[in-house]
């Protein structure tokens, strides 16, 4: 039954990731590219602003999650091997991700940006 509908949810998420785009800038596309988005990343300044805003974000009913929920570097037998990827061990630290799908309708966009921009220090 998904599939009967795969062009329909894709132009949706499209959608959903334009208005994410625009509301909250960041992670442009190329000009020979189309993003299809399975959810939006969003930057903070530290692993301690991401961590904070996210458990707001959560409380204010808007899933979200870490960038990466596990690369191997941050694992106990790997320690130390960050340093050996230092921007995507950056980004997992400081970056979550958005809900990005089909079902998700403007103003559902609209309040979450209204929500993390607060989590962010930026004006609504």
């Amino acid at each position: 039954a998904v599939m009967n509908h795969i062009n329909e949810y894709l132009d949706q998420r499209r959608r959903v990731f334009k208005w994410l785009q625009r509301g909250l800038g960041g992670f442009e596309e190329r000009e020979d590219e189309e993003i299809i988005p399975h959810g939006f990343p969003v930057s903070f300044e530290s692993e301690t602003a991401r961590d904070a805003a996210m458990k707001n974000i959560l409380e204010a009913g808007i899933e979200c999650r870490k960038f990466f929920s596990c690369i191997p570097c941050v694992e106990t037998p790997y320690k130390g091997y960050g340093e050996n990827f230092p921007v995507a061990d950056h980004i997992g630290r400081t970056f979550l991700y958005l809900p990005s799908h089909q079902k998700l309708i403007r103003e559902d966009v609209e309040y979450m940006i209204q929500v993390v921009k607060s989590q962010k220090g930026l004006s609504k």
